[in-house]
């Protein structure tokens, strides 16, 4: 969903330029079969070019350009790296290591001014292992403060609605890709009752809208206003409010999806929904308001009273009614196994959803949702090189990457992971 009015599109195109402009290698991607999701379809035996970074060319059994480096993909799939829209990738390897983690605000009095930019690690073996997975970029995303473990400890409040600014990244494992921010992420559920929550949601952003006009007499102790959030909570809200950053909602219910499609309308914002397990029940009023969403289709059991109707064909049933949709991983492998999606995406073929769709939905979709398209999800001339080659169906569970090209750089096909495995396999 194009937003060509968002400040952050613009710093990503900057970002994947800078980062594409360390590879110089030319590839030559020959004999597969390329998925390109661009106006060339599907091409049986094609090959892909790249350079600087790149793709330079996609053709019907081209020839390779003198000195380039050869990938035979011949009897493999050539397909754009997938893109989950909501992980908590390279934020934290051991969860409850408080020290250690980088994906909430904690007990600190930053929600919405929370940024994960400031905590992220590109070397972390996670991002490793999910690269070697399929996935070459992700959207890195602050989670909760509610405390699972103890979820009576305190009580909830308009600050645990605001996660803080999410993050764009390549999993290449350099400090050198500038990270580019993402959508403000809120939670409706964190807000304690969602009437309330919805309520609060409104009132904040008319009090960041009105706290704008006046922001220098506040600063200088001259307006006896008072608001909800403090001063630089409310800054970080300023460019939602100017349509400059999105506004990603954590949901399930079809009462709280109607919600959404309303404030969006009403509030003159940009939406995401994330989870939306309902999301089929109203698919038309989705589509008709141009509201994305990103989904786990594995979400089919009624886990609580808003989610009883779960089901594995509400990916099926966005596409028949032309909802632009994405797929992340349940939260709680959102970060480890963040690159499950691909088998998520396997499941909801299984119930209705066509293979292209799913193959979008990893892809082209989100980079769409997220605005960064023209640079991402597809493999067309021009496009940053994130590319993979699988040696088998991607959306098979037995499938892996033969080749993982990041940015026009190949990747190596290891981890950590792969690493203790080769040690003691032999022993």
């Amino acid at each position: 969903m194009r937003r060509s009015n968002l400040n952050w599109a613009v710093l990503v195109s900057a970002a994947l330029a800078t980062f594409s402009s360390h590879a110089a290698e030319t590839i030559a991607i020959v004999g597969g079969q390329v998925h390109t999701l661009g106006s060339n379809g599907v091409i049986d035996g094609g090959t892909v070019v790249i350079e600087n970074g790149r793709v330079a060319s996609v053709t019907e059994s081209g020839q390779a350009p003198q000195g380039a480096r050869i990938i035979d993909a011949k009897g493999k799939y050539v397909v754009p790296g997938f893109m989950n829209g909501l992980s908590q990738v390279g934020l934290f390897e051991t969860p409850y290591e408080p020290v250690e983690a980088a994906d909430s605000h904690g007990e600190s009095v930053l929600n919405a001014a929370f940024d994960v930019r400031l905590g992220w690690n590109p070397e972390s073996v996670v991002v490793s292992e999910n690269r070697r997975r399929g996935l070459t970029h992700v959207v890195v995303a602050p989670t909760s403060t509610v405390n699972l473990l103890n979820p009576g400890a305190s009580k909830p409040g308009v600050d645990d609605m605001f996660y803080g600014s999410s993050a764009i990244a390549m999993l290449d494992g350099s400090w050198d890709t500038a990270m580019t921010r993402g959508p403000q992420v809120v939670s409706i559920a964190d807000g304690g009752h969602r009437n309330i929550s919805w309520g609060q949601l409104r009132v904040v952003l008319d009090q960041v809208r009105q706290y704008q006009r006046h922001r220098q007499r506040i600063l200088e102790g001259k307006w006896n206003g008072e608001f909800l959030l403090s001063p630089f909570n409310m800054d970080a809200l300023i460019p939602v409010v100017e349509g400059e950053q999105a506004l990603v909602i954590l949901l399930a219910s079809e009462i709280d999806i109607r919600q959404a499609i309303e404030f969006k309308q009403e509030q003159s914002v940009e939406v995401i929904l994330v989870g939306a397990a309902e999301a089929w029940k109203v698919a038309d009023q989705l589509a008709a308001a141009e509201v994305p969403v990103l989904i786990n289709p594995l979400e089919n059991l009624p886990r609580q009273f808003l989610t009883m109707g779960a089901t594995f064909e509400n990916a099926a049933k966005l596409e028949a009614a032309g909802v632009k949709f994405g797929i992340v991983a349940p939260p709680f492998v959102s970060a480890h196994r963040a690159y499950s999606i691909n088998q998520s995406a396997g499941i909801a073929v299984a119930h209705g959803l066509s293979w292209g769709a799913a193959l979008e939905a990893l892809s082209l979709a989100p980079a769409q949702i997220f605005g960064i398209d023209d640079q991402l999800g597809s493999i067309e001339p021009g496009k940053v090189a994130n590319i993979v080659v699988w040696d088998g169906d991607p959306l098979e569970v037995a499938s892996m990457p033969a080749n993982i090209i990041v940015g026009g750089k190949e990747m190596p096909v290891t981890s950590r992971q792969t690493m203790l495995r080769d040690k003691y396999l032999a022993k």
